[in-house]
C-alpha cells in the first residue's frame, strides 16, 4: 500500500485529541476490529504495544510509540504481519476550540494482499476510523 494521509477537522482543543489517539489501552472500547491491546514495555517517551486485530483473520503485531504533546503521535513496526508499518497522527490547532486530525501511514504486508483489499483499507477503512476517532473525542 504507498504512503497513504487522511485529514479530519475535530471539534475539539487540540490537547484532548491528543491525549485519546495517545491512550491505546482504550482502543479496543471503540475500535471494533482491535480485540486486544497488550502494553509490553512503557517509558516516559516511548510504549511498546502487542496489537491483536481481527481483518480477514486475526494477526497480531508490535509498534514503538511516541509523541510530542499536543503535535504528533508517531509508531514504528518492531515486529508482526507486516514488512513495514510506521506513520503518526499530526495535530494542527485550527483555533475556536478546532484540531485538523492528519493521519499518515507506510505500510507494506508480509503476503500477498489483493489490490482490492489494498484499496478497502485506504478508501473505506481509513476514512471510517478517522471518523470513529472524531466521534470518541468530540463525545469525552
Amino acid at each position: 500500500m504507498p504512503k497513504t494521509a487522511r485529514s479530519i477537522v475535530v471539534n475539539a482543543p487540540i490537547d484532548k485529541c491528543y491525549e485519546i489517539i495517545k491512550d491505546v489501552r482504550s482502543q479496543p472500547e471503540f475500535l471494533d476490529e482491535l480485540k486486544s491491546v497488550r502494553i509490553l514495555e512503557e517509558k516516559p517517551d516511548k510504549v511498546r504495544v502487542e496489537f491483536t486485530v481481527k481483518v480477514i483473520k486475526e494477526i497480531s503485531y508490535t509498534l514503538d510509540l511516541w509523541g510530542e504533546d499536543g503535535k504528533y503521535w508517531k509508531w514504528k513496526l518492531v515486529k508482526g504481519f507486516f514488512k513495514k508499518n510506521d506513520g503518526q497522527w499530526v495535530l494542527k490547532d485550527l483555533g475556536n476550540g478546532t484540531t485538523e486530525v492528519t493521519y499518515e501511514i507506510d505500510i507494506e504486508f508480509g503476503l500477498l494482499v489483493p489490490g482490492s483489499v489494498v484499496k478497502m483499507l485506504q478508501d473505506v477503512n481509513l476514512p471510517k476510523m478517522l471518523n470513529v476517532y472524531k466521534k470518541r473525542i468530540e463525545s469525552k
